[in-house]
Order: C-alpha cells, then structure tokens, then sequence
C-alpha cells in the first residue's frame, strides 16, 4: 500500500512539472474556483476585442485623412482648379483705357500666364506723351510687379475687372514733362461708364452756365473742353463782376489756348485759338470784356473773328488786330512800297536761328540754313530733363515744308506762320528723342 502511495505522488510531481493543470478532481479545486477561472478569461478576450476594434477604427481615420491631403483627391483638386480659374480671371488679356479729356492712357495685356505676362503703356499730359513695356509677375495677392534696370517699378492690381496702376518716381525717365503712368486703366464695357470731364466739373461753370455755354458755342464746346488743361484764373478789369479762367494744353502754348468768363446771372464771353484764327463768343449785347480783350493781346500773328462769323470785324470794337489786318488798313500807296522790297527779299526766308518760347518747360533751337528755292537744311536741338534732337533736308512747299525721310524713315514736318515755325514729328521721329521729350515744339525769332 506504501508503494502505491509513493507512486502516486511522484506522478503528480511529474505532471506539475509538465504544467499540465490536474482536473479539479485531481487538485481538489472547487466549481466556484473554475467560474472565477472562466470570467476572467472572457473578460480578458473582451478587452483584446475592443483594443483591436479601436485600432482598426483610428487606422481607417488615418487613412481617410491621409487620403483627403493627397494631391490626387477630389476635394484638393476641386481647390487648385479654383485656384487656377481665379488667376486666369485677372490681368485678362485686352486693351484697358484711361479715360481723362487731358490725361489719357492705353495699357495693352498679352500672353497672360499663371505668374506673368507682359505690357505694353501709352500715356499722354497734354501734347507731351509717355511710353514703357515689359514683363509683369504676378504674386500670391493677385498684384504684379514689372522692375525695369533702372530701378523704375510698375504695380498692377486688379479691381473689378480694371486695372490700377502705381509708378514709382525713377519712371519719370519715360515720359514727358508732367507726364505720370498712374492711374485706372478700365476694361473693355466699364470705360463707358465713366461720366467725362465737363466744364462744370471742372468747377468753371454751373450746370445752369455750361448749358448756356454749349448753346453758346455750339460744336466748339469739345474744343473748349480739350483746350482747358492747365487753368489759372484770371483778374477781372470790367467796371463788372465775374469771374475768368484762361488755360492752355501743356506743350503747345500759343497754339492751343483759351479764355472763358461768365458775370451775374446768365451772361457768358469766350474766346478760344482755333488753328490760324482766334473766335470770340458772346449771349449778352457787351461782345468783349476788356478782359477777355487783354488775354488775346498776346496772339497777334492770327486773325480774330466774332462768333457767328457772318458779324463784321468792326463790331468787335477795339479788339487786337492780326498782321494781315493791319496792312490791310494801309493806303495803297503805302502797301506798294513795302510790297518792293519784298520782291528782292522774299518774306517767306526760313534761315535763321528759332528758339522755343521762354513760356514753355522745354528748351531748344531750331538752325535752318543752306536755304533756296527748293528747301532748306535744319538742325533741331530740345532739352529738360531729357534731350532730343534730328536734322535733315526738307522740301519747301509755300508757308510750309517736309522733311525728306531719312535712314529710320523719320519726316519733320514744318509750318511757318509769321515770326514763328511750328514742328511736327512723324510716327518714326520718336526714336531721335526717346519717350522723355519730343519733337514738336513752337520756335520764335
């Protein structure tokens, strides 16, 4: 009985030393310890399960955010092909305009891309102009930025289908005097809607006077209107109140130049140059101020006509007279003696030395020499900031003359008037001058 004993131990050592678990008849463990055993063991799985399911859940919301920044989604590419519709829908290629009666301006757009494009502006102050091209890049703003080498910069931002434009001062270089390339330059449809310059808004009359005024001078209104650029006003001399502008466009004094006044209530006088002559306006039984008398003392050299044109000369009282005028109140005697020496001397000579009229900003000379029957020689010299200069031959044809097109097909133009000739560049000439000066200019003896 021992012995079985002893063999009965040492098999239960040797199945703990395996670690196989007896049966709970064989280590005496209880029914309530095996429950115990088994809840805990399903409360473990469980636990397994839920780390797993939570796993499986932030794995598939990795994913899924992984995939909405992927370059390839739907949702990214909807946002770049927004991106990309809204640059293509500034700086659109066309024409834009700047709409002033004395400050205009063309800015022409081409081969606009995602980052760039390039221009090219017109400008012009008076008769004086400006010219630049380029490229321009665009920045993340929707502005772009042309910087030229000679530190002269250009901004553009896009409103509302215009463009504004901002220069910085070394852009002066390509311009003329009082010339500027700032400004809105409106697209194509939005320029008419633009209320242009008027005299009235230029604050020279009422609403009320100006439509006296057109009624007045009828089509000379437009006339008027691009003559009044740069405006002083004027001290009145009549035994009446009133007020009196004068104004002229900028580089072309003596050529382009008027006046215009209005007293109590509805009375209106104006005179404006209108090529050789100068008109007179008036609604009211007193035809020229002694104001407006005073102003036309400077012109001369043209003839003075009282508006409408059918009323004689001699209502206009003592208004200045022209050369021809003049002589024409000279005796007959008197005209045949001036008229002799003429013949040997012809009074329509161009040689000499011109020089541009003290007036104006811009100096210079014109040489004409070498002079006959056919032509002449000249040397044309015109500085400010900047020079300009051409010579040439030209041909004589009466009172005026044209120069014979030389290697880049320049042709001055000349028109002489009394004391005075007046030059005009043609289309090629610009390149003997640049985009800071030009040629066309008023020289006097």
């Amino acid at each position: 009985m021992k012995r079985y004993w002893m063999m009965y131990v040492c098999l239960l050592f040797a199945l703990s030393a395996c670690g196989t678990q007896p049966s709970p008849s064989e280590s005496g463990a209880t029914a309530e310890d095996t429950t115990v055993q088994e809840e805990d063991t399903g409360s473990h799985e469980d636990t397994e399960t839920d780390q797993n399911e939570e796993i499986e859940s932030n794995t598939e919301s990795e994913e899924a955010s992984q995939a909405g920044n992927s370059p390839e989604s739907p949702e990214n590419n909807q946002q770049l092909t927004e991106e990309e519709d809204k640059k293509q829908q500034v700086f659109r290629d066309g024409t834009y305009e700047r709409i002033s009666h004395t400050s205009g301006g063309l800015l022409d757009i081409q081969d606009n891309g995602d980052q760039a494009f390039s221009f090219e502006i017109h400008v012009s102050e008076g008769a004086n102009v400006g010219h630049l091209s380029g490229n321009a890049k665009m920045n993340e703003d929707f502005q772009a930025t042309y910087q030229g080498p000679d530190s002269c910069s250009l901004t553009f931002e896009w409103k509302d289908s215009n463009i504004l434009v901002s220069s910085s001062d070394d852009c002066k270089y390509y311009s003329g005097n009082g010339v500027t390339f700032d400004g809105v330059f409106y697209g194509e449809g939005h320029a008419a809607e633009i209320e242009p310059d008027t005299l009235s808004s230029l604050g020279l009359l009422t609403v009320e006077q100006e439509d006296l005024f057109k009624a007045m001078v009828g089509v000379d209104y437009e006339l008027f209107l691009s003559t009044f650029h740069l405006i002083q006003e004027e001290e009145i001399i009549d035994s009446f109140e009133g007020e009196a502008y004068s104004a002229k466009v900028q580089g072309l004094p003596g050529m382009m130049e008027g006046i215009l006044m209005h007293g109590d209530g509805d009375a209106l006088w104006a005179a404006i140059i209108d090529e050789e002559k100068v008109k007179y306006y008036s609604n009211n039984e007193i035809l020229v101020p002694e104001t407006i008398e005073e102003w036309a003392k400077e012109f001369t050299e043209f003839s003075h006509v009282l508006m409408p044109e059918e009323l004689s000369f001699e209502q206009r009282g003592s208004l200045p007279t022209s050369e021809e005028e003049q002589a024409a109140e000279v005796s007959t005697e008197e005209v045949s003696e001036k008229k002799a020496p003429a013949a040997q001397e012809p009074a329509a000579s161009w040689e000499g030395e011109w020089l541009i009229d003290g007036s104006s900003d811009i100096g210079g000379s014109l040489t004409i020499y070498n002079e006959d029957d056919t032509g002449f020689s000249f040397d044309i010299h015109v500085s400010n900031t900047h020079a300009g200069s051409v010579e040439g031959y030209a041909v004589k044809d009466g009172s005026t003359a044209l120069q014979s097109a030389d290697e880049i097909g320049c042709q001055m133009s000349f028109v002489k008037e009394g004391n005075s000739i007046t030059t005009t560049e043609g289309s090629e000439c610009w390149q003997w001058s640049g985009s800071g000066i030009h040629l066309n200019h008023t020289f006097v003896k």
